[in-house]
Order: C-alpha cells, then sequence, then structure tokens
C-alpha cells in the first residue's frame, strides 16, 4: 500500500533509496555480513512497493520506471540473485502493463528491459529461459494489454532467435509465443504483426525439427492476413507509409527517347482499395519478401522445404496481379541470389523446376479463370 499512499516525491525518494540500498547491498557488500537485509529481500521489497504504481497517473508511473528497471537490469547480470530479480521484474511489468490510448508507448518501456537483459553478454541461459517463460506468459493472459510492447516483445523473441543459445528448448518456446500471437483474435496483429514475422524469419542454424516446426507457421501467418484484409480496422500508418516507400522504390525512371512510348497497360494490384486493405496487402508483401529473403541465408538442409512452402503461398495468393508481383518482384531476384551460393547442380535444377512451375501454375489459372480477388478465402497449406 506505500506504493498506493505516498505522493510523487516520497515514492522517488523512496524508490532511489531502497535501489541503492539493494545495488551496495550486490555488488559492493560482504557476502557474510549477517546483519544486512538479503538481497533477495530488498528485490522483492521492490516489486511490492510498485505493484499499485498502475492505480496512479502515467506520468507517475514514466518518472518512476526508469529509477528500478536500470536495477533490474544490473541483476540480472548476476548469478546469485538473476532469477528473484528477474521474478521480480515480471511481477512488476505484469502489474503495471494495462490498456493504453492510442498513440502512447510506455507499454514498450515497460518489457525494454527484458531486451536489454538478452542482448548482455552476461545473461545466463538458465536467464533466457526465465524471460522467455514470461513473455510467453504476457501473450497468453495479457494480449490486449501489451500495445506498444509488441515492438520490444518480438525484438526480444528475435534476439533470443538470433543469438548462440545453448540448447533448443529455448528456440521451442519462442516458435510456441509466435504460435500463441497468431491464435489472437483481435485487431492488435495489424499494429504488431510487422515485428512478429522479424522474429520469425530471422535466427541462427538450429536442427531439423525447429526448422520445420518454423515453417508450419507459413500458413497460420497467411491466414491471418487474410483475415486482416477482409475485416475493417483501423489501419496500421507505418505499413501505409512502407507501402507509399516501396511503390516509388519500383517506379521506373522516364527515358527520354526519339518516339513517344506506348503508356502501359491494366491496373497496379492496389488501386481502389481501402487503407485496411492496403495495409493488409503491405503485410503480405513483407511476409513473403521475409520469406524470400530467409531463402538466401537459411541452412542448406531446409532451402528446398522453404522454397516449396513460397511456391504453395503464392500459389494461394487470390488475385492474379498481386500473385505476378509476388513473384515477379520480391521471390525471383531472391532465387536467383540463392542460386548464385548453391554448391550443387541439383539443387539449382529443382530451384529452377519450382520457379518454372510457379509461372506455369500462374498461366494456368489465368486461363481457367480460377484467380479471385485477394479477399476470398484461403485454399489450406500443405505440409
Amino acid at each position: 500500500s506505500i506504493g498506493h499512499e505516498l505522493n510523487l516525491r516520497s515514492l522517488r525518494e523512496l524508490c532511489l533509496a531502497i535501489t541503492n540500498a539493494s545495488e551496495n547491498r550486490i555488488f559492493y557488500s560482504g557476502k557474510k555480513a549477517p546483519a544486512l537485509t538479503p538481497a533477495t529481500n530488498l528485490l522483492t521489497r521492490i516489486s511490492e512497493i510498485l505493484a499499485p504504481l498502475g492505480n496512479r497517473p502515467l506520468v507517475h508511473q514514466m518518472l518512476i520506471w526508469p529509477i528500478v528497471c536500470a536495477h533490474f537490469v544490473q541483476v540480472a547480470s548476476c548469478p546469485d540473485e538473476s532469477r528473484v530479480g528477474v521474478t521480480a521484474l515480471s511481477d512488476v511489468i505484469s502489474n503495471l502493463l494495462l490498456s493504453e490510448s492510442q498513440g502512447l508507448c510506455f507499454n514498450q518501456m515497460l518489457i525494454a528491459p527484458f531486451q536489454a537483459i538478452i542482448c548482455s553478454d552476461t545473461c545466463s541461459p538458465e536467464t533466457r529461459e526465465q524471460i522467455v517463460a514470461a513473455l510467453a506468459d504476457f501473450v497468453k493472459t495479457k494480449s490486449e494489454r501489451i500495445g506498444s510492447g509488441w515492438k520490444t516483445l518480438f525484438g526480444t523473441l528475435r534476439a533470443l532467435r538470433t543469438s548462440e543459445v545453448d540448447g533448443d528448448s529455448v528456440h521451442w518456446t519462442v516458435l510456441d509465443v509466435i504460435a500463441t500471437y497468431l491464435r489472437i483474435d483481435n485487431s492488435v496483429l495489424s499494429w504488431s504483426l510487422p515485428d512478429c514475422l522479424l522474429s520469425a524469419a530471422d535466427s541462427k542454424p538450429v536442427e531439423d525439427q525447429l526448422s520445420e516446426a518454423a515453417l508450419r507457421l507459413v500458413n497460420p501467418t497467411y491466414t491471418v492476413i487474410l483475415n486482416l484484409f477482409k475485416t475493417p480496422h483501423i489501419p496500421n500508418p507505418n505499413l501505409l507509409h512502407n507501402f507509399r516507400a516501396e511503390l516509388r522504390a519500383v517506379c521506373l525512371d522516364e527515358v527520354e527517347t526519339d518516339n513517344d512510348p506506348s503508356p502501359l497497360q491494366g491496373t497496379l494490384p492496389w488501386e481502389g482499395l481501402l487503407p485496411s486493405e492496403v495495409a493488409s496487402l503491405e503485410l503480405l508483401l513483407s511476409f513473403v519478401e521475409h520469406l524470400a529473403g530467409t531463402l538466401v541465408t537459411a541452412p542448406l538442409y531446409i532451402q528446398p522445404s522453404l522454397l516449396v512452402s513460397v511456391q504453395q503461398l503464392i500459389n494461394t495468393i487470390k488475385g492474379l496481379k498481386t500473385a505476378c508481383f509476388c513473384l515477379s518482384t520480391l521471390l525471383l531476384p531472391h532465387v536467383q541470389k540463392w542460386m548464385r551460393r548453391i554448391p550443387k547442380n541439383e539443387e539449382k535444377a529443382d530451384a529452377v523446376g519450382i520457379c518454372t512451375q510457379m509461372v506455369a501454375d500462374i498461366f494456368a489459372l489465368e486461363q481457367s479463370k480460377a484467380f479471385w480477388s485477394f479477399s476470398s478465402l484461403p485454399v489450406p497449406i500443405k505440409g
């Protein structure tokens, strides 16, 4: 109740005093001093003081939080106190995660200490597992409250996926967190899915089963994007900005000729779409581009399966122009880079065959008039 009853100035002084006492006890005092308060008790006390902070004005939280979170990040590097410190930090964040108004980013500050701990060279495997378990609990129980915290949450998972982690249990937990996130049924996905795509696509080489499990996330991700396209929602302005930037990047410069060139025929796939549909289309293009980019850097044993998954994804895109754009602009340039690195001619032949088959499938579907609009229901991807 102290954190609720004290005025802001007194609460700030109390937090400064107790964090200084904890820092002195952990880093500077002798370990055999029985008269001093145990460091674990001080960390727990900090958590108890901050527990009711969520009932205070946001400006109070923004002033107090930097004081204590920096101390928790320091404690996470200590072998004896790291477990208690991360537990106390998780409890505080869980209490302070509240639904925030549009444009605020305090929840992003709340989860940022986890990312700082993971990126530290002194982070132990046990601490990594503890942090991933805490993030998994947030996704399962507080998905509607995370808000701007999705960015740092997926940034933390991405740091885990790309770091040299001993053992595969952490990678399995990260994939489970992503799978749980994809099952969320609300409009928060439009704002946080770009960060999810980055954490799912980037990883260090892992065992075959982990790679196959990651590939199984392709179909659920595409289904989420398609549902967002069909459901009116407030579009993410960042997606709209990225889409316009990409459109300017693919526009050709004017060429001076003696004769006037004939105008281009046809329209682009996104003309006439609503802003929410354009944002969803940008998610689709980013998804295909991430998969194609992963093809270049993925281990050799997973590259053929990844290319097949991309082929199946493009074949299920409902819309001839959208599918052709994904194939010609996003996939084929990455396939060309990948083939330059393939040492075996057999794999090159397989890649050429798969790409040729994709082109043939597109022409066949065009002739049969089987292409619908991108807003139609998806065809399940096998595998």
